[in-house]
């Protein structure tokens, strides 16, 4: 989040400058900051939930872990297509706006985002929280022997 933020604000704001369409950066913000507060939310609960083998220290970072590929794919595709359905409210806003070009759709979509998003990550770190602290030490026995 630290590098997400900042970096997509500041992409969003220089895209909107170089194309000078800035009766679209309320939507536009309004879409990213959905899509980020939204993935911390799922990511939150999909981390706690499914493991990823990945290489130990010391291996290389492009070396592939046995095991796990189908579960991984799968939680994938869930984990994206949920996160599509979450952010379509702030979406939908935004598309509206940018249809009409009306700047109170955008600046509603804006809103949206704020509000939906913080609500969904406060339930994802609750959600995932509990998640990890039920499954703790079977996620590390898991860890142990997937080295």
């Amino acid at each position: 989040a630290v590098f997400a933020v900042p970096v997509s604000l500041l992409l969003t704001v220089a895209a909107v400058a170089l194309t000078n369409s800035w009766l679209q950066l309320p939507g536009l913000i309004g879409i990213t900051i959905g899509v980020l507060l939204t993935g911390f939310a799922v990511s939150s609960v999909f981390s706690a939930a499914f493991i990823v083998p990945v290489p130990v220290p010391g291996e290389s970072p492009f070396k592939a872990k046995p095991g796990g590929g189908f579960s991984l794919v799968l939680s994938t595709f869930v984990s994206w297509g949920l996160m599509g359905v979450l952010v379509l409210p702030e979406l939908l806003l935004a598309i509206v706006g940018f249809a009409t070009g009306d700047g109170v759709w955008g600046w509603l979509a804006l809103a949206v985002a704020l509000v939906l998003g913080s609500t969904l990550l406060a339930l994802g770190v609750h959600f995932g929280g509990r998640i990890l602290d039920a499954r703790g030490p079977e996620l590390l026995a898991k860890l142990q022997v997937q080295r």
